[in-house]
């Protein structure tokens, strides 16, 4: 019996019904217990025994089993693997001889430098340890390095080595929920420990080996590649070619990196599989052309398409190396190369198997790397487009042939677009939705012109260098041409800048939509259950999760400031938002918002600004401009804030409630009582002019004292209407004044806590502020030891617990 293509009934997918999977169903079970695995780990504490994990499964495979035992065997022993090997790739520095052995020592240490990173205001090295340097003796040790040098330009190259004295430190976390993993980020690079340098004067270089191992050629070519490009090109383009053709995103500033990312065009600028495609598709028909011109090749090798792509792999393999070996082009390399050598052998696969297979690979070596968003992003957008793309090819196919590509693009990019949505919005807070328009031009210019012509002027640096820089001016003209088209449709639409912090109930929303769009069998599910399904998503999607009745206190882990969020029943205050003053880092963005988000904050009743020092209200800036605020509280007319805090003040429109000097009550809507205390505000110490947050509900009650010493605790007992209260904050991050046991006597709370850095240069808490509290026999919580604490009044009785693995423990 003949079957026609068109009696078939096909899935979307573009298989028979009935016919096979789109991938291994074996394959895919044990990567989705791998992954599985790997997901639930970081919830657990690392031992021996869970390093030890998958061996127990291991042996009872060779025991006799049923096929289905033997499958669930196999699927526990996966899960088990990505449980320690995740822990194990975190933990590999922990153990004599390895670098991370050292972490919280100050040492004298020799080795080989593996990378140099310019950025616009400082310099990153990654060092290959090799020596533990003493007066009289050098030990052998073994370990990756990331080193912050304070100063640009330095002469320094991959292969220098070099040594230096510094206090390492193992990369630490704030210890706040919904902060970015730094640590497991740097595993998955290969670092082991951190160190800080001030100068490039307090290193010294040895002479080198006069023979280089070929990854320290590859990042010398990397080295000079980026030098040309900063000496011979325009500043403002030199850190767009260096992004497109050696993967170094280091020389865009902030405000072009966050400018890329609302324009949707991100992904352009970093090295991924559509540059090795690229590569990929000049080299083929090269290759091609030359083999035809030689008969004994022919003879020899056989049909060119089945070896040509194995003949590629080695300089795909030097260019990944040159674009610096991010994660998307890894997994365009694996996929390349198992495709190549299954051509070669002439065995055929699914592509969503090859892609399952490069993801288990990446993971295999490198656990963690699962958390990282351009591994998410990289598999879901190939993922989704596989999934789809037999979908709509035979429509693509019926049209007429000037609007195929077009089409194509549009239909490519939207579900890209969709795929990674949730990932985006979940990892950068982003929804570019003025992507989906600039990538239908942007692709061709960066992709299909920019990029060759620079991959084409990079031969020729060595040779004709002058010709090489017309080129790359031409390239850098037309990411000017790209970039202006962007900005110009993104003005078009409103909101394009805006940023969303999802929720716990609206992030498990978008990934449950997420899931429906790709594996959803939309054609054999009926219209009824497609919507079903949908609205599912959409009703997790609007879950309420910050009513809680409950009085709760949430002092912030912010290093060395405050940020305490204050909620009762939906109401939020948020009392301080941190700042690091003498620090790249955006407290407010990278910590505070988050932190809001993870726990359910969705809108703020009032932010209350305690005082004008930046470790108190830099983090502010952040929350204002991206949440919805009701009120904004402070001690000072508008005039006299900081300028950054008055601009973004009057850009959203947020009211000021301006509190006079004394007690001010204030109505509360849920039955709390709620006091603030301004101090005089024209004290010489600005901590004195903290203002004074108290709330009382029931049984529990909670004063919140910002920077007051001496002088400000004074103010605040004389004529303070209060009697007592069940949590104190300790002020000042715990420094010591004759006002602290004042405060503890009058008030006579039940706890307190402090906010302050770990390991801060003040050496706070003070011993003394510690002495009164113990002399009380108030139990006093910190930030620095236990990160983010939580206070839930339970009872008569505070329930007290700190964020750690994930949870409140």
């Amino acid at each position: 019996m003949i079957i026609s293509p068109a009696s078939k009934k096909c899935t979307p997918e573009g298989t028979p019904e009935n016919g096979p999977a789109l991938w291994s169903p074996t394959l895919a079970g044990f990567f989705v217990a791998f992954t599985a695995g790997i997901l639930t780990a970081p919830y657990f504490l690392f031992s021996i025994p869970l390093a030890l994990a998958p061996a127990p499964f291991f042996l009872l495979l060779f025991v006799p089993q049923t096929f289905l035992t033997r499958k669930l065997l196999l699927q526990l022993l996966f899960f088990t693997l990505g449980l320690s090997l995740y822990h194990l790739d975190l933990h590999t520095g922990a153990v004599p001889g390895q670098i991370g052995y050292l972490a919280g020592k100050e040492v004298c240490l020799r080795g080989q430098i593996l990378e140099v990173s310019p950025r616009p205001d400082h310099s990153v090295l990654k060092l290959a340890a090799e020596q533990l340097m003493a007066p009289a003796s050098a030990t052998p040790v073994e370990g990756k390095i990331q080193i912050a040098l304070e100063e640009t330009g330095i002469n320094l190259v991959p292969g220098d080595r070099i040594q230096f004295r510094s206090r390492l430190r193992l990369p630490g976390r704030f210890g706040t929920p919904g902060e970015f993993d730094y640590p497991r980020h740097l595993a998955g690079t290969g670092v082991q420990a951190v160190a800080h340098l001030p100068s490039s004067g307090h290193l010294v270089r040895f002479p080198t080996s006069s023979t280089d191992s070929f990854r320290i050629r590859v990042e010398k070519s990397r080295r000079f590649l980026g030098w040309f490009l900063d000496a011979f090109i325009p500043p403002e383009k030199a850190p767009y070619l260096k992004a497109i053709l050696i993967g170094d995103r280091g020389g865009l500033t902030k405000p072009q990196q966050e400018n890329l990312a609302t324009l949707g065009l991100a992904h352009l600028f970093s090295i991924s599989g559509l540059h090795l495609g690229i590569l990929f598709g000049i080299l083929y028909p090269l290759a091609l052309f030359l083999i035809r011109r030689s008969e004994r090749m022919l003879i020899l090798l056989g049909p060119p398409r089945r070896f040509i792509p194995l003949l590629l792999i080695p300089p795909l393999g030097c260019y990944l190396l040159l674009a610096g070996n991010g994660i998307p082009a890894r997994r365009a390399f694996w996929m390349i190369l198992l495709g190549a050598a299954l051509l070669f052998f002439y065995h055929r696969s699914r592509p969503l198997s090859l892609l399952l297979a490069a993801a288990f690979g990446l993971l295999l070596f490198s656990p963690p790397v699962l958390f990282s968003p351009s591994f998410q992003l990289s598999f879901i957008a190939v993922f989704a487009i596989l999934r789809w793309a037999p979908a709509w090819s035979p429509q693509l196919a019926r049209l007429p042939r000037c609007l195929r590509y077009p089409t194509g693009l549009f239909l490519v990019t939207l579900c890209a677009t969709a795929a990674t949505f949730p990932i985006v919005l979940c990892h950068f807070h982003l929804a570019p939705a003025a992507g989906l328009i600039n990538n239908l031009f942007a692709v061709p210019l960066i992709a299909g012109l920019a990029l060759p012509v620079t991959l084409a002027a990079a031969p020729l640096i060595a040779v004709y260098p002058d010709a090489a820089i017309l080129l790359l001016g031409f390239a850098g003209k037309v990411i000017d041409l790209t970039l202006f088209l962007s900005k110009t449709v993104a003005d078009l639409l409103p909101g394009t800048d805006s940023r969303f912090y999802p929720t716990p109930p609206e992030t498990l929303g978008l990934l449950l939509a997420l899931g429906i769009l790709l594996f959803w069998r939309w054609q054999s599910s009926g219209k009824l259950r497609t919507i079903l399904a949908l609205a599912l998503s959409a009703t997790v999607f609007l879950l309420p999760c910050d009513r809680d009745e409950t009085l709760t206190v949430t002092p912030l882990s912010v290093g060395q400031g405050n940020a305490i969020l204050v909620s009762l029943d939906g109401d939020h205050y948020l009392v301080d938002g941190g700042g690091l003053p003498t620090s790249r880092f955006d407290i407010g963005a990278r910590i505070v918002a988050p932190a809001l988000a993870r726990l359910g904050v969705r809108k703020l009743k009032a932010v209350v600004l305690s005082h004008a020092h930046p470790d108190h209200y830099l983090g502010l800036i952040h929350i204002l401009a991206h949440f919805p605020v009701a009120e904004f509280w402070t001690g000072l007319p508008v005039p006299n804030l900081p300028e950054s805090l008055q601009n973004i003040i009057r850009e959203r429109a947020v009211p000021v409630i301006t509190f006079p000097q004394g007690w001010t009550a204030r109505q509360g809507s849920k039955g709390e009582t709620l006091w603030i205390f301004t101090p005089d505000q024209d004290n010489p110490d600005i901590n004195n002019r903290s203002l004074a947050f108290y709330l009382c509900q029931g049984d529990h009650s909670l004063l919140l004292t910002g920077d007051l010493e001496d002088q400000g605790i004074k103010q605040l007992l004389a004529g303070c209407p209060l009697k007592n209260t069940t949590l104190l904050n300790l002020p000042h991050h715990g420094s010591f004044s004759n006002g602290v046991p004042k405060l503890l006597s009058s008030f006579s709370p039940r706890m307190a806590f402090i906010s302050v850095g770990k390991n801060n240069p003040h050496r706070l808490p003070h011993p003394k502020t510690l002495a009164a509290a113990k002399r009380v026999a108030v139990p006093v919580f910190r930030t620095d030891q236990q990160g983010t604490l939580r206070f839930r009044g339970e009872g008569r009785n505070w329930e007290v617990r700190h964020w750690e693995r994930g949870l409140f423990r």
